[in-house]
């Protein structure tokens, strides 16, 4: 789902190291005067793409004991695209206590709250523990402060990088798309890793590749109680590990805006046994759809509408010049469909349902006009040329062409023809289109 940016808040004056109350400012705001916060130079708001984010959000179960109340853990990323010196994504990690930023210099990395100049991993205390401690009653509703200590926000903002020769899956790439996303997972959080963890050995939580949520699975010993014992967890910081790291060596990155912001929203609960209920799921999934009501559009990376303009006027038409080939009208809508086959074959937003019965090839939807997608299209290339020596995870035969490389699957690699008749993840998957092959 996409939400706004001007509706993201996030909480500032953590940074300083100075008293400087703390304040809340939209994440627009923030990422346009990040200079303010940061020792980075250049905005991280790009106008023409960052007016939306893509939202996704997940609970997260932590093995905390009633009689201790409380556990420590951390939050942790992978990135297979970062490498040293050359960072691919910038992370901010928000709670109520503040926004601190960092950037991926490796593949896996531990993030941290900048506290006033000092670095903090989290501690996770039971919503009753913590009413106890404050003197007020342990039942009840949650208030909106209680609300807001219940959930860790990770902001994943993609950064260029310096070209790389080849494309390989599983290892560095070219600065492109491999996961930027967010799962569970002891050690590390993102594209194969996770959120929680360090509370206790007995934790053990399942990794994914490719920046998916992966469920979270908790052994007790070999009786498994069938009484759930969860309830919400209150996230604060832990005691300080040393000075939170600078940026001022990376001060002139510059914001990738091929690729879209991704926002992570975990909400944390506390479990002793690992046992929930279909009441707690269905509480857990209200809490989820909450997010949903700021959400201007559920399912993938393209939003609807046309973005904002940096100037002028409100009608923007970002495919000026082209017209539909069904309606013979210039195309004015926000969304074109070009024939991935045909050298010059283009449909409007209006008639795209048409075409895809009346048409027989698959289209590329853009979101705006790119001298990539020109007169001549990769299917009057020679394609024999690009094998990928890899097989399609469909039909099994050796991948020609372009190759898809599905962003949730690791595994699932797709041939043209099985990309556009097969549906995989019902069309909700992002996937890589390749047209190198790997060296």
């Amino acid at each position: 789902m996409s939400i706004p940016t001007s509706k993201i808040m996030v909480t500032v004056g953590n940074e300083s190291p100075h008293d400087v109350p703390l304040t809340k400012i939209s994440l627009q705001e923030y990422l346009s005067n990040i200079h303010k916060y940061t020792e980075l130079e250049r905005s991280m708001y790009a106008p023409a793409h960052d007016h939306q984010a893509l939202v996704s959000t997940q609970a997260c179960f932590l093995p905390i004991e009633e009689a201790t109340g409380k556990a420590e853990f951390h939050v942790g990323l992978t990135n297979y695209q970062a490498r040293e010196n050359d960072p691919a994504v910038l992370v901010l990690v928000c709670t109520d206590t503040g926004t601190s930023a960092q950037v991926m210099t490796q593949r896996s990395a531990t993030l941290f709250c900048n506290n006033k100049g000092s670095k903090h991993t989290f501690v996770a205390e039971r919503l009753s523990t913590d009413r106890a401690k404050r003197g007020v009653a342990t039942t009840g509703a949650m208030t909106e402060a209680e609300e807001a200590r219940n959930y860790v926000m990770l902001v994943q903002i993609p950064l260029e990088q310096k070209l790389q020769p080849a494309f390989s899956f599983g290892g560095p790439t070219t600065g492109g798309f491999g996961g930027f996303g967010a799962s569970p997972t002891p050690g590390v959080f993102g594209s194969a890793p996770c959120m929680a963890f360090g509370a206790t050995q007995q934790c053990n939580m399942a990794a994914t590749s490719f920046g998916m949520p992966a469920a979270p699975s908790f052994s007790f010993g070999a009786a498994v109680p069938s009484t759930p014992n969860v309830e919400a967890a209150m996230v604060g910081l832990s005691d300080a590990k040393g000075p939170f790291p600078k940026l001022s060596a990376f001060s002139h990155v510059r914001r990738n805006a091929k690729y879209p912001i991704r926002v992570t929203v975990q909400f944390y609960q506390a479990t002793s046994n690992g046992v929930v209920s279909a009441e707690i799921i269905q509480d857990l999934a209200s809490k989820m759809d909450h997010v949903k009501t700021n959400a201007t559009w559920w399912g993938s990376l393209v939003t609807p509408g046309s973005p904002p303009p940096i100037f002028g006027s409100s009608i923007v038409h970002p495919h000026a010049g082209v017209n539909c080939d069904m309606c013979r009208s210039e195309v004015i809508t926000a969304l074109r469909y070009k024939c991935a086959f045909c050298a010059d074959y283009d449909v409007c937003a209006n008639c795209i349902e048409r075409a895809d019965t009346q048409h027989p090839h698959p289209f590329l939807r853009l979101t705006k006009a790119s001298p990539a997608y020109g007169a001549k299209t990769y299917a009057v290339m020679n394609r024999a040329t690009v094998s990928h020596y890899v097989a399609c995870s469909s039909c099994t035969a050796n991948i020609v062409g372009v190759l898809y490389q599905c962003t949730h699957c690791p595994n699932v690699r797709l041939c043209e023809v099985c990309e556009a008749t097969t549906g995989h993840g019902d069309f909700q998957h992002p996937l890589i289109k390749i047209f190198q092959a790997a060296i």
